[in-house]
């Protein structure tokens, strides 16, 4: 993707709706959500559709947690007119984790395909100029492990830190914990249990 992101990443924190001013008579209404997945602006689309029965198309974009888990469809405007312009948008401003919707109304006059590009990057942009946005803070899949006289303490530490999304495995006299956890915090979690329990808690991954 010939994007380049200008900032630290951010994610749109709740559903955002904007409106820009009409274009020759259509109406291009963006609505910006937070999305883990595709599949969830997939289901805001068809949600949008029913909502706005009478709108010609319901353009979208995806950006995951990385520039290249992307997702786009012009929904059938002209090829990389609609989608594409509006998944460059969320690139160039280097968001993440998040989905664009277009919703347009067409007012009878063709745009051509320079004036769609423009009126759904202008949609999406505007949109993200007036958003509630945060940064994304960086993470990292990690692997705990400790002794079972441990776990405790180790189940103290990721509730400290609000990590309370975690998968257990027990073993023979070991247990391991696999936690999504933001870089900043792997250590602090190793140190801070570790000076409690003697050593008996380690990041093996």
């Amino acid at each position: 993707m010939d994007v380049t992101a200008k900032g630290h990443p951010v994610r749109v924190v709740a559903p955002f709706e904007y409106e820009i001013p009409k274009i020759d008579g259509s109406r291009f209404i963006a609505t910006l959500v937070p999305a883990d997945s595709d599949l969830a602006v997939v289901e805001r689309q068809v949600a949008l559709r029913a909502a706005h029965p009478h709108s010609r198309h319901v353009c979208l974009a995806y950006v995951g947690r990385s520039e290249l888990d992307v997702r786009f469809s012009d929904d059938g405007e002209p090829a990389k007119t609609a989608g594409y312009p509006m998944l460059r948008a969320l690139l160039g401003a280097s968001v993440r984790c998040s989905g664009a919707l277009v919703t347009r109304y067409f007012g009878g006059v063709k745009l051509g395909t320079g004036g769609l590009v423009r009126a759904y990057t202008a949609a999406v942009r505007e949109a993200l100029l007036r958003a509630p946005l945060q940064p994304v803070v960086p993470t990292l899949d990690v692997v705990f492990r400790c002794r079972y006289s441990a776990e405790p303490m180790l189940r103290h530490q990721l509730a400290k830190f609000d990590l309370n999304d975690f998968h257990v495995e027990y073993h023979a006299d070991l247990v391991e914990f696999r936690v999504r956890c933001p870089e900043s915090v792997v250590e602090h979690v190793v140190t801070a249990s570790g000076a409690r329990t003697g050593g008996d808690i380690e990041r093996i991954s």
